[in-house]
């Protein structure tokens, strides 16, 4: 079966072509070579003309004439280790290869594609189930060049795999079925067959899977800021996707989209909110009819939804999955070895009918020794027996043994999964992070207010106390001219303690949802942005803030002669004194201010692509990025104390100094590389806890629930085994 052509690309041309598994003709050798493999592992002898190319390990001979050897590839080759020696390099491959960040992508899909087949609920095999062609669903170019619409054609039934009819189709599909007819797993098994072609074939269009559950037009609309005056809103819904799920910077995907060298792969269309649903639609065919449409694109939905929107796509091919045959579900329970349960849904008319869909045959399977028959057969519409099936498989999954002995009782289990599926349902997500919390979704109004004011708290109260205390030990020391009386002291104190703990509230209001700091890459653009954005209100607030500590200072400095002065004198000294001071450091202190965090630390981005490894992947790097940010910013206080000492106070030592303002300009620094989220996370998922929505011990809790086959986890992100689960479950009532 031919492939679809591929798209255009910039990519050089290589040299040479390795062998493509996906297709048997290139295995064949050309007429004029003859290839003679030894025995001998790892030798290979080449005989021939015109040879250009060797590759392999340890090759030892190449003869004929003209030989031309242009890429060696391989280890031990001893051409190639000689020149690696002679010019220091230890990269021994050729050849061009995909870009790093593309290569990351392509990864974190296959990993996703790999880790959700193989823990499906029908891991043990996979149905290829038979489909019925149909033209009706969609509008084709050449019909449409035509202009005679729909093509009305025979449907035509087949048992080809998913790849074949892609290919067929020319890469541009339209999958349907039922619900629970198999559709995500088909679009999985066809993810896979084409991640291993661009794992092959360099200028093959990356696949990513993108669940339009998640649509939200007016959201979109308000959010999205387009690349150009071209860009459709589907691209942009891509762009933003692709940002949440992979990683991915808009950059990035905007460059991937335009060179067409992403292959979508839509699932999900019923899944929207009904009245998203014809938006969606409606974005998607304006997107396939534009000049930015893909070279290749699948959409998957139920049979049903789709035809109720009533909107052909400009695609190539539809194909409608069909119920299991008796024949295929008797292989599949032989495949299993679960032969014994056929006689059982034989006999049952309802039960035959039910496992004719995938999902609730592979839901049978798993629990049909929880199955009371006579409550069974009591039941008489479809809608009840689907709903005793899914509580039949909770159950059994929540008293499941697994691997370890599990910390949570099955109440709370079902409980806190209740919570997690009204909240992705509430929120259209395709999946939970747990660095994604926020308070807006999980807490109510009044709770938000507590939630903020306890971290500007907490965050004025550590750079504040430590001023404090730097204010009581060395303040006397640096200003030894000056005679401390007690409450001169106690009212610097307050007043420093009062100047830096303002200086925590506005690091934690500045940016009040809770943000990771995941990657330390520096930026020069956003860093001018954020500089001149913010230099105003730096130098407004240490302007502010040094012009009441010099209300203090001039007040402690009075000499006791003073009394002799007119008081109105006394408040004009006071004042300009204070003003001056204000003036001349908080302009220093602004820009000092404004070029660490905002130009140093709030240039910060993050990477092109930001691939979930592990559970909570965003607070623990946000944790690591912390402890560097307060090494940072207690090094750098620490050499510019010690130099401003030598100015100011000569008379301490310059490290003595240094040393007592590095905690206090440390913790700044470290508020803003990473404290402040983990603050901000950490203080969230006490309350959560603490009203009993969410446990403490989340990715624990939700590592138990995939063991269970009630949840899966991909990287670090868990979403419900199917989503008839995570609906049934957000329909459960709660404590």
């Amino acid at each position: 079966m031919s492939q679809p052509p591929l798209p255009e690309s910039n990519l050089p041309e290589p040299d040479f072509s390795e062998p493509d598994p996906l297709k048997s003709d290139s295995l064949k050798p050309e007429p004029h070579l003859q290839v003679e493999n030894s025995t001998l592992e790892g030798v290979n002898i080449v005989q021939g003309q015109g040879n250009r190319s060797v590759q392999g390990d340890e090759n030892q001979v190449v003869m004929g004439d003209r030989n031309v050897v242009t890429q060696i590839k391989g280890d031990r080759n001893l051409l190639v280790n000689v020149q690696n020696l002679i010019w220091g390099r230890t990269d021994t491959s050729a050849g061009p290869a995909r870009p790093r960040p593309e290569r990351l992508l392509l990864q974190d899909v296959q990993q996703e594609v790999n880790a959700r087949l193989k823990q499906s609920l029908h891991q043990a095999a996979f149905i290829n189930l038979e489909k019925t062609l149909s033209l009706q669903e969609i509008q084709t170019m050449w019909a449409a060049e035509v202009k005679t619409g729909r093509v009305n054609s025979a449907p035509e039934s087949t048992t080809a795999a998913i790849a074949d009819l892609f290919d067929q189709a020319d890469g541009r599909l339209l999958m349907l079925g039922g619900p629970g007819a198999g559709k995500t797993t088909t679009l999985l098994n066809l993810a896979q067959t084409l991640t291993a072609r661009a794992q092959q074939q360099l200028d093959y269009p990356i696949p990513v899977l993108l669940s339009l559950s998640i649509w939200q037009a007016g959201q979109l609309s308000l959010t999205s800021s387009r690349a150009s005056p071209s860009s459709s809103l589907m691209s942009d819904w891509i762009i933003s996707t692709l940002k949440q799920k992979y990683g991915v910077s808009a950059q990035l995907s905007q460059t991937l989209l335009a060179e067409r060298r992403l292959l979508p792969l839509l699932d999900g269309l019923d899944e929207a909110a009904p009245d998203q649903q014809a938006q969606c639609l409606s974005a998607l065919d304006l997107w396939l009819w534009s000049e930015q449409r893909p070279t290749y694109v699948v959409l998957c939905s139920r049979l049903e939804e789709f035809r109720q929107l009533d909107t052909p796509l400009l695609l190539n091919q539809a194909v409608v999955l069909e119920p299991l045959t008796e024949a295929q579900i008797r292989t599949y329970l032989a495949s299993i070895e679960a032969a014994e349960l056929w006689p059982m849904i034989a006999a049952d008319a309802n039960l035959l009918d039910l496992a004719q869909t995938p999902l609730w045959l592979s839901l049978f399977v798993l629990t049909y020794h929880s199955i009371a028959l006579d409550r069974w057969q009591q039941l008489t519409t479809t809608a009840a027996r689907l709903t005793y099936l899914l509580d039949a498989y909770i159950q059994q999954m929540l008293h499941r043994s697994g691997p370890a002995k599990s910390s949570f009782t099955p109440a709370q289990t079902r409980y806190w999964l209740t919570q997690l599926a009204q909240h992705l349902q509430t929120h259209a997500a395709d999946g939970f992070l747990i660095e994604s919390l926020q308070t807006q979704d999980w807490l109510s109004p009044r709770q938000q207010k507590q939630h903020a004011l306890v971290n500007t708290l907490i965050s004025g109260a550590i750079p504040g106390f430590l001023m404090i205390m730097w204010t009581y030990f060395m303040a006397p020391r640096v200003f030894e001219n000056v005679e401390f009386k007690a409450f001169d002291t106690v009212g610097w104190m307050i007043a420093t303690g009062i100047t830096w703990g303002a200086l925590g509230i506005l690091v934690a209001s500045i940016q009040p949802a809770i943000h990771p700091i995941e990657s330390i890459r520096w930026s020069w653009p956003q860093a001018r942005r954020k500089f001149l954005g913010r230099l105003l209100t730096w130098l407004g607030f240490w302007a502010l803030m040094w012009y009441i500590n010099g209300i203090f200072i001039a007040w402690m400095n009075l000499p006791d002669e003073i009394s002799e002065v007119p008081v109105w004198l006394v408040v004009i000294g006071i004042g300009l004194y204070a003003t001056v001071q204000g003036l001349i450091l908080g302009l220093v202190y602004g820009l000092l201010t404004t070029v660490i965090l905002e130009g140093f630390i709030g240039g910060l981005i993050g990477p092109k692509i930001d691939i979930k490894r592990f559970p909570n992947q965003g607070i623990r790097r946000s944790a690591v990025n912390m402890l560097w940010f307060l090494g940072f910013g207690a090094l750098a206080s620490f050499v510019a104390g010690g130099l401003l000492a030598m100015r100011v106070a000569p008379h301490i030592p310059a490290w003595q100094y240094g040393l007592s303002v590095m905690p206090v300009w440390g913790s700044v620094a470290a508020l803003l590389g990473g404290g402040k989220a983990c603050l901000q996370h950490g203080s969230l998922r006490w309350m959560l806890y603490r009203q009993g929505k969410l446990p403490w011990n989340l990715a624990r809790f939700l590592n138990d629930c995939t063991d269970r086959l009630l949840l899966q986890c991909v990287g670090g992100r868990y979403r419900f085994i199917h989503q008839t689960l995570q609906a049934h479950f957000a329909e459960m009532p709660g404590r």
